[in-house]
């Protein structure tokens, strides 16, 4: 992180995206769960009444000013 910081700090990148703590709270949270409760389990399924749809204007964007 202190990368991207710099980097701002320096012009060379305009912002930055940081995804992955949400997944990492929910692992420490299952862990704590199943030392708590043995028979505790997670359920990652979802269900959809309709098909995702991705929007025709989503695009990847360079990480570093030209």
């Amino acid at each position: 992180m202190i990368e991207f910081a710099r980097d701002i700090a320096n012009g060379e990148r305009d912002m930055v995206l940081i995804a992955g703590a949400e997944a990492l709270k929910n692992q420490r949270h299952a862990d704590r769960k199943q030392k708590e409760l043995p028979d505790f389990s997670l359920n990652w399924h979802e269900n959809f009444n309709q098909p995702l749809k991705i929007a025709a204007s989503a695009r990847c964007l360079p990480h570093r000013k030209n």
